[in-house]
């Protein structure tokens, strides 16, 4: 199994590709690198947006609108898609399962999910050792529970939206 990417290494392939290929995907930085300078750096290196840890729900969705407002996508309130892509469970590719779980977990546990990283973990062990067709289970349980995280934080951003309307 191939050590697992760091988010600079990964927005600097993406990058590549996009040079080589065309077409631009948006990428947001969520970071615990808070000081002086880290921001613009993220941002030189290729990030469309910043949000430095602890995440605070209204600045989250503040950058998520404003990346997605020049990317030209919809909002972040509307945007849909999968949750997880299961083709690494189908294939066998227990490598690919465990860089989607671990990135996973990592987003999760941002967003304090302790339901959801502690599935994302248990799905990452299984990967770790190969064993993709032990998993299923655990991939109905994350894929039920991230597609809950989802709702709860749309109702989050709503509830934050409306307070925050409320106060101006």
């Amino acid at each position: 199994m191939s050590a697992p990417m760091s988010g600079a290494e990964a927005m600097r392939m993406i990058r590549e590709r996009e040079r080589a290929r065309g077409g631009h995907l948006p990428i947001l930085t969520l970071t615990a690198h808070a000081l002086k300078g880290d921001r613009e750096r993220c941002l030189d290196a290729g990030a469309d947006g910043y949000v430095a840890k602890p995440i605070v729900p209204a600045d989250l969705f503040a950058e998520i609108d404003s990346v997605m407002a020049r990317a030209g996508g919809a909002p972040a309130s509307t945007a849909t898609g999968a949750t997880f892509d299961p083709k690494g469970l189908s294939g066998g590719d227990a490598d690919r399962v465990y860089r989607t779980v671990h990135t996973l977990r990592g987003s999760a546990s941002n967003f304090g999910a302790e339901r959801l990283t502690g599935l994302a973990q248990r799905l990452e062990a299984y990967a770790r050792e190969g064993d993709v067709t032990h998993s299923a289970s655990v991939f109905t349980d994350l894929e039920a529970e991230t597609k809950h995280l989802i709702q709860d934080l749309a109702e989050s951003r709503k509830t934050t939206a409306a307070t925050q309307e409320g106060t101006m």
